[in-house]
């Protein structure tokens, strides 16, 4: 069973401003991520110039993150993101550079395809979110 643990952190907050909730299940991750004041949340990062609100995933055995973070466009959200993941057998510069992850490039998303985006991270979807949020 794969243990994901969540933090957030506010928007308008300090980038040292995080906060750990714990290992969550699947419901849970959509809770918190549902329950959110995205939009006020991204007005307080707008004006005060500090962080935007964000919800981060980490894989605890692989070390694989996914992240989502919004910002207004008008009064339309448009959320930024990150999936990065291990690489499963490092070429040999990879092993000397030390680079075990992968984070590709990746297109902003929607309220609904942000949450389809935890909603894959959480269930080991790695192929189904690449596709999900690769730039195209």
């Amino acid at each position: 069973m794969r243990v994901i643990e969540v933090t957030e952190q506010m928007g308008g907050a300090q980038f040292e401003d995080v906060v750990d909730l714990g290992v969550q299940t699947l419901s849970g991750a959509l809770e918190i991520f549902d329950q959110k004041s995205w939009e006020s949340e991204s007005k307080v990062a707008e004006s005060t110039g500090l962080c935007a609100p964000t919800i981060s995933l980490t894989d605890r055995d692989s070390g694989s993150v996914y992240w989502v973070s919004p910002y207004l466009i008008g009064s339309a959200l448009t959320f930024v993101n990150e999936y990065r993941y291990r690489i499963e057998s490092p070429g040999f510069l990879s092993r000397m550079l030390r680079k075990t992850h992968k984070s590709p490039s990746t297109r902003e998303l929607t309220f609904k395809e942000a949450r389809e985006g935890i909603i894959q991270f959480m269930e080991g979807e790695h192929e189904k979110l690449l596709e999900h949020v690769r730039r195209t």
